[in-house]
C-alpha cells in the first residue's frame, strides 16, 4: 500500500486530490492511509465498515470534488506522468475520457500472469474517437478491457450513475452503462500509466465461484434493459456485441464451476436470459449455440471470465 500511495504522492502533476476509502480493513491499511493524510494535504481518508468494492468506489464519488475521476486499486502502481499526460490529452483533444494500457506484475514467481492482459491492440496508434465505435471494435477483434484503472473520465458524465453493490464483475456493467450507451468522446492512447500487481489471495486470482456466474448474470440482465429506441444503431450493435461477450463469460463460469456438463439449472438460465425480448434474434449464430450448448467452449479451448 505504502508503494502504490507513493507512486500518487509523486506525480509530476500536483493539482489532484486522492481519496481512500478504507473498506473495513484488518491489516494496519487503515494506519497508512491515516499516514498519508497527515503529511500531504491533498489525501483523505475515508473510514468505513467492509462493504465491498462498489460501495467503497460509491464512497470515492460522493465525496469528489475534482473535474476529473480515476479508481485506482490499492497494491498496483502509477506510472510518475500519468496525471500530467490525462490532463493534457483532456485539454488539447476536448475529450470526456482517455483510454490507456496497462502492464501486469506479480511478487509470486509461481504465479502466472500471462493470461492478465490489457493491451488495446493500437499497434502504436492513437486517436480521438466515440465510445460506441472503438468499443464495438475492441470487441469484434477479441478484445476487451473494461477495468476501470485503465481509463479516466469527466465526473460530469455520471449524472447519478454508480457501481451496483454485491456483485462481481461490476466494472463491465459500469462500462456498458457509462460508455456503452452514451455518446462518449474518447482519447485511446497506446502508452502504459497503471501497473497493476496481481496476487493469488486477490479477486482476480482466485478461483471461479457461484458469485462469477451470478455476477455476469446480473450484468447481462441489467444490461438487457439499457437495450432502447433512444440508442442509434451503433450503440445497439455494440450493446449486442457486449451482451454476446458476457454471455460467453456465463457459459464459461458456469463450465468451470459445474465441470462438463453444466449444471441444468444454469444451463436453464443461460437459455433462459438468450431468448429474452427475442434477444436471439439480435445475436448471430454463435452466442446462441454457446448458451444451449456451453460445453463446446471446450471444444474451442475458450476461456472467458
Amino acid at each position: 500500500l505504502t508503494e502504490a500511495l507513493n507512486s500518487l504522492r509523486d506525480q509530476s502533476f500536483g493539482n489532484f486530490e486522492v481519496l481512500l476509502v478504507d473498506d473495513g480493513s484488518t491489516d494496519g491499511s487503515e494506519a497508512i492511509c491515516d499516514k498519508f493524510a497527515t503529511i500531504d494535504s491533498r489525501f483523505a481518508v475515508i473510514h468505513q465498515e467492509n462493504s465491498g468494492v462498489s460501495i467503497a468506489r460509491n464512497m470515492g464519488i460522493n465525496q469528489a470534488t475534482g473535474k476529473y475521476l480515476y479508481f485506482f486499486d490499492a497494491d498496483d502502481r502509477l506510472g510518475l506522468s500519468a496525471i500530467n499526460s490525462w490532463y493534457k490529452k483532456f485539454n488539447e483533444h476536448d475529450v470526456d475520457a482517455v483510454f490507456f494500457e496497462a502492464q501486469t506484475f506479480s511478487d509470486e514467481a509461481d504465479l502466472d500472469i500471462s493470461k492478465f492482459k490489457y493491451n488495446r491492440g493500437l499497434n502504436g496508434t492513437t486517436r480521438k474517437v466515440l465510445s460506441s465505435t472503438y468499443i464495438g471494435n475492441e470487441l469484434e477483434n477479441g478484445r476487451h478491457t473494461s477495468s476501470p484503472c485503465c481509463y479516466v473520465f469527466k465526473r460530469s458524465l455520471l449524472s447519478g450513475l454508480t457501481f451496483k453493490p454485491g456483485i462481481i464483475h461490476e466494472d463491465e456493467l459500469f462500462y456498458i452503462q457509462l460508455f456503452v450507451i452514451n455518446k462518449i468522446n474518447l482519447y485511446v492512447d497506446n502508452n502504459v500509466y497503471f501497473y497493476r500487481r496481481l496476487r493469488s489471495s486477490s479477486i482476480m486470482g482466485s478461483p471461479t465461484s457461484d458469485k462469477n456466474f451470478y455476477g455476469y448474470l446480473t450484468v447481462y440482465e441489467t444490461a438487457v434493459e439499457e437495450l432502447n429506441a433512444n440508442m442509434n444503431s451503433e450503440q445497439k450493435k455494440t450493446l449486442v456485441l457486449f451482451l454476446s461477450y458476457i454471455l460467453y463469460g456465463i457459459a464459461s463460469t458456469s463450465l468451470k464451476i459445474d465441470g462438463m456438463p453444466v449444471s441444468w439449472l444454469k444451463r436453464k438460465l443461460l437459455i433462459k436470459n438468450v431468448m429474452k425480448k427475442g434477444l436471439f434474434k439480435l445475436f448471430n449464430l454463435k452466442p446462441v449455440v454457446v448458451a444451449f450448448f456451453p460445453e463446446i467452449l471446450i471444444l474451442k479451448g475458450k476461456s472467458y471470465g
